[in-house]
């Protein structure tokens, strides 16, 4: 009888012991980010496989998301154009073409392919050369028109319609170097002496309309300390002012600085005539905006990276001109019932509607969260963790998208926006284990946000989703403090929760 009471009484220990436990790891876990003074978190842990929940807080709360807003626009674009999907632009020419010389102009018809960059110029300019084209002696004609309506994203910040910096450019159909403009500033030479100036000069080649001007000086220090300035001079010429203090034995003898495009059609132009030029291929007229005529002929086709690259560096950088370039594209290939599919139709209200249906019909979100725009920048953007949870969870079950959505997303410690993440001796044990897509703004509130995935030792494959906000018209909490609180969880998550 006494046997039997001391065994019945461990059995009492262990069951009631269990939930007892689990509570205990849940209340730490609530702790973490309750104790954050005047802030508010959405949380949510499951397991890839079944959905199951493992932990939450505030699930269906609704903020800001900022760039984890991207997750969503990823999947959209896998699960509706597919990862192989290429887009092209393509080049006409008007006149004839004989003995090296187009007499006529060279009309370049954008395909919204965002990853269009210095590399693909080269390739397009070479085979030029190869096709013999020595001299155009009309004008370079760009053609937008696939993409309706303003080159800015209206729901930004509407002081940065305007924007210099480079996460910032304007959004069109046919864009260069992500509407961006690149300065190399090196101080020439190791020897290089304080106060005299530094090497400064376009990336790759020099642009007509572009002028430098060089203040910065080259110092005894072992960072650079660079400014540039962006300043408008005329509807077709920017100036771009140099400023600051170049190091002379730092550990970075180049660096790139980068700025948004002013006249974006204007300079992609003049960005093709500088390629052309490096090819011993003339072009006498100026550039100009304008559509391909019925008469004009066919060139060169330059066909685009495939969408898995463009996702990758959607995810990995943050890449802002490449989410919203390609929601416009969403638009022009699926565009809303009774918007006709043609010249035009990429707008972003197309594109928009595009992703909720998706994410309505393919993920099963309910219609309540709000979506602006695709890359995060609009602080109009609203979706809870279940949301992004669920997202994360489904997409994992699709070998359509998968595999590409996952190598997209950061390593934690490794790369991309995770590169200088989870770097104290404390989260070692989440080094390369959590891929997520992180999201940061400043105002008018902090905004914090990290969601993607984790192994864990029990669970297998967990889809997590951190939202985390200040609260308006409060002391705004550090960013520090949310992305600390972030990797805290994620750490208890990973040693615990084996219930």
């Amino acid at each position: 009888m006494k046997r039997t009471v001391k065994w019945l009484s461990s059995l009492s220990f262990i069951v009631f012991s269990l939930p007892l436990q689990a509570n205990t790891e849940k209340q730490k876990m609530l702790n973490i980010f309750s104790s954050i003074p005047h802030s508010k978190s959405s949380v949510v842990f499951s397991r890839a496989y079944d959905g199951q929940m493992i932990f939450s807080y505030n699930p269906g709360l609704a903020l800001i998301p900022a760039s984890v807003t991207k997750l969503v626009t990823s999947a959209a674009l896998l699960g509706k154009f597919g990862a192989g999907r290429t887009f092209e632009t393509r080049f006409y020419y008007t006149g004839k073409f004989s003995r090296g010389v187009i007499t006529g102009d060279l009309i370049v018809v954008g395909d919204g392919d965002p990853y269009l960059v210095s590399e693909k110029l080269w390739q397009f300019a070479a085979d030029m050369h190869h096709l013999g084209v020595r001299r155009i002696k009309g004008r370079i004609v760009i053609d937008q028109s696939l993409f309706l309506g303003s080159e800015r994203d209206r729901s930004r910040d509407p002081n940065k319609r305007d924007s210099e910096h480079a996460y910032d450019a304007p959004i069109t159909a046919f864009g260069v170097n992500f509407n961006t403009i690149a300065l190399a500033v090196t101080p020439f030479a190791s020897q290089s002496r304080p106060n005299s100036k530094p090497r400064v000069s376009v990336d790759p080649y020099p642009i007509t309309g572009v002028t430098i001007v060089n203040k910065a000086r080259v110092a005894a220090r072992k960072r650079n300390n660079i400014k540039v300035r962006r300043v408008m001079k005329s509807k077709k010429e920017l100036e771009l002012i140099v400023d600051g203090a170049v190091s002379n034995h730092g550990s970075t003898p180049l660096e790139k600085v980068y700025r948004s495009l002013g006249f974006h059609t204007t300079l992609a132009g003049e960005y093709l005539r500088s390629f052309l030029k490096a090819q011993d291929i003339s072009v006498e007229g100026k550039v100009m905006s304008g559509q391909k005529s019925k008469a004009a002929k066919l060139l060169y086709t330059l066909p685009s990276y495939p969408l898995s690259k463009m996702v990758r560096g959607l995810n990995k950088y943050s890449n802002n001109y490449i989410a919203d370039v390609l929601t416009k594209r969403l638009g022009a290939e699926f565009p809303t019932k009774g918007s006709p599919n043609t010249i035009g139709s990429g707008s972003y209200l197309n594109g928009r509607l595009a992703i909720r249906d998706y994410l309505v019909k393919t993920i099963g979100l309910k219609p309540t969260f709000v979506l602006r725009n695709g890359s995060g920048l609009s602080t109009e953007n609203r979706f809870n963790a279940q949301s992004i949870s669920r997202l994360l969870r489904v997409t994992s079950q699709e070998m359509s998208v998968f595999p590409e959505f996952l190598s997209s997303l950061p390593a934690s410690g490794i790369d991309g926006t995770l590169k200088k993440r989870f770097t104290k001796a404390k989260f070692r044990d989440l080094i390369a284990t959590v891929r997520a897509k992180t999201g940061t703004l400043t105002e008018p509130v902090s905004v914090s946000s990290l969601a993607g995935y984790i192994r864990h030792p029990r669970h297998g494959l967990v889809s997590f989703a951190i939202i985390q906000n200040g609260v308006k018209r409060k002391k705004q909490p550090s960013i520090e403090v949310l992305r600390d609180s972030q990797e805290e969880a994620l750490l208890y998550f990973l040693n615990h929760f084996n219930s």
